[in-house]
C-alpha cells in the first residue's frame, strides 16, 4: 500500500483526528521501531484525539484503518527499507510547508519511540543514538531564506533520505528477529 499524504489527511479528517498525516505516520513508524505489536495499537489510538467521544462503530473502523497502515509500514521496513518512505506532502507544496511537516513527522516519531522504547534507549548503539539526536534537532528545523532554492531543495531531499535510512537502522536494531 503506497500511502498518499492527501488520502491519509482525508481519513484523519473523516475521523476528526487531532493530528496531521506526517505526525500520524511518524508515530506509527516510531511505534514499529520501538517493537510495538499489532495487539498493542488500541492502547495508543486515543492519543490521536482530544477529549472527544467517538461512536464504537467509527472507532472500530478507524482502528482497522490504523492497523492496515501499521501492517503496511512494518512490511515496508521488513524489506530492508527499500519500500519505506517518510510520509510528507509532495513537491507541489511549498518547501516551507514540507519542512514544517517534516518537523511534525519527527515529533510524532519521537513521541512514540521515546515513550515505548524508553528502557532500550540507553542501550542503543552509537549510530542509532545519533539518529535519535538528529530527529530531535529536525523537529524545530527552519529554512534559511538566504540560501538559493536549489540548495534548500537538495538539503530537504538529503534530510528526508537521512530519516528514511535512520528509521530502518533503528528498526533493525530494535527488532532483530525480523532480520535474522
Amino acid at each position: 500500500m503506497n500511502l498518499v499524504y492527501i488520502e491519509v489527511e482525508q481519513t484523519l479528517k473523516h475521523y476528526e483526528s487531532d493530528v496531521d498525516p506526517a505526525y500520524f505516520h511518524g508515530m506509527l513508524s516510531g511505534l514499529i521501531c520501538a517493537g510495538v505489536e499489532e495487539d498493542e495499537i488500541d492502547d495508543w489510538l486515543p492519543t490521536l484525539f482530544s477529549d472527544r467521544f467517538m461512536k464504537q462503530s467509527d472507532y472500530e473502523r478507524f482502528a482497522e484503518d490504523v492497523l492496515m497502515t501499521f501492517q503496511s509500514l512494518r512490511a515496508e521496513l521488513d524489506q530492508d527499507g527499500f519500500g519505506f518512505e517518510i510520509l510528507l506532502p509532495d513537491d507541489e507544496n511549498s518547501l516551507v510547508y514540507r519542512v514544517g511537516k517534516m518537523g511534525s513527522w519527527c515529533r510524532g516519531y519521537l513521541v512514540a519511540f521515546l515513550d515505548y522504547a524508553e528502557t532500550a534507549i540507553e542501550s542503543l548503539p552509537d549510530d542509532c543514538a545519533e539518529f535519535i539526536d538528529d530527529v530531535e534537532q529536525i523537529v524545530d528545523i527552519e529554512i534559511d531564506d538566504d540560501e538559493p532554492d536549489e540548495i534548500l531543495d537538495e538539503s530537504f531531499v538529503m534530510l528526508e533520505e537521512h530519516l528514511r535510512i535512520g528509521v530502518q537502522l533503528v528498526y533493525e536494531h530494535m527488532n532483530p528477529l525480523q532480520h535474522d
